[in-house]
Order: C-alpha cells, then structure tokens, then sequence
C-alpha cells in the first residue's frame, strides 16, 4: 500500500501542499483533453479513461471526498457521502449513509473514501488519489492505523475500543497503492456540496 501526507501549508494554493510519498513537491496536472493514454496508471487492465481527470505527477486519477451528517451526534442524525472527479463528471457520487448504520461525520468521511476507491476499480483502475479534509480519516489511514493493529484495536492510552474500527477496517480493505492526502476545507467544496446533496436525499426518503 503505498500511503502519503499532503499538508497546507498556504490556505490559498494547492501548490503550497507538499508530498511526502516520495520526500518531494507534486504538483497535480489539471487535464484540458481526455487521458491519452492508459498506461499513466499502474494496474489498469484495460482502457476506459475517454474523460477529463485530474492527474498527479505519478499518473494517479485525483478525486475529492467528504462526509456530511445533520444532527451530527444527536438523535435522527442522518449522513451523506461525496466524491468528487470534476465538474458535472459522470463518477461524481452523491448518496445517503448506509442508514441501517449509525449515522455520524466520521463514519460518513470514512465511507466516502470507500466509495470513491469502489468506483474507480470498477473502471479497471488501482491507483487514485484521495484528497480529504478529514484529520480522522487521513491521519488514521496513514499514521494511526498502525498502532491500533498493533495494539489488537484498542488506544494505547485507555485499552478503549478504537471508534470506527470496521469502518477503517473496510476502508483498508479497499486500499491498494491509494494515496490519501489532506487539504484545506476551502478547496473540498465541491465534495462537501455532494455529500450535503446526499444527506438531504436521507431526509426525502
């Protein structure tokens, strides 16, 4: 699995993320014309790639995720999930939380990471990266989860339960060579607004 941190360091401009998948600056490479050619990305069976991406340095699909839930740890809490590839892109998601679970923000962030990495293999594609503006859900995927693993799910600190155990579980599940990266809220709005979208769907239900 290979795992990177973005951090902002300049609220105002993706390029101020720095990457340290490699220990060097990335910049992303916004696609005015269609992907050109499928063996940009590692794995891919066959091509399937005729829509504008947004792409890294290292050929990986870019895609935005967020979580949304209303009544955010009250009673009739009810949660969505967005992915965003671009605008009006036929993969863009937008749809309520599972509801037979319990509808929260982080639950809802983690999924939305899960459908994300689900779609883009459905298309024949293993490698994506993932930009959230979740520290639970960035930092858990590649710095905490080690540390649970080891301590059998359970905080060092307490022996508590890890919160989200089979959420994060599914999530690793899903992972193959995914980069989940961290960027300011500010430039996940488009996500944000999908999975609002979703939450309000919960509630026309």
């Amino acid at each position: 699995m290979s795992v990177g941190i973005r951090r902002a360091r300049n609220n105002n401009s993706i390029d101020a993320l720095y990457y340290l998948f490699y220990g060097r600056h990335n910049k992303e490479t916004e696609l005015e014309q269609v992907v050109p050619q499928c063996h940009r990305f590692t794995y891919t069976s066959h091509c399937q790639l005729s829509l504008p991406f947004q792409v890294n340095t290292q050929g990986y699909i870019i895609c935005w995720t967020d979580g949304s839930c209303s009544r955010n740890g009250q009673d009739g809490a009810a949660a969505g999930i967005g992915v965003y590839f671009g605008d009006q892109h036929p993969w863009n998601i937008t749809k309520p939380l599972d509801p037979r679970i319990e509808q929260t923000n982080n639950r809802a962030e983690i999924w939305a990471a899960i459908e994300a990495i689900r779609k883009i293999r459905e298309k024949g594609i293993h490698h994506v990266e993932i930009r959230s503006d979740s520290d639970f859900m960035v930092k858990g995927m590649n710095v905490w989860i080690h540390e649970w693993e080891r301590n059998g799910w359970r905080q060092s600190s307490t022996g508590f339960p890890i919160e989200n155990e089979m959420d994060f579980r599914q999530l690793k599940n899903e992972v193959n060579s995914v980069s989940n990266v961290h960027i300011p809220r500010d430039q996940n709005k488009q996500a944000d607004a999908l999975a609002r979208a979703g939450v309000n769907s919960q509630h026309r239900v």
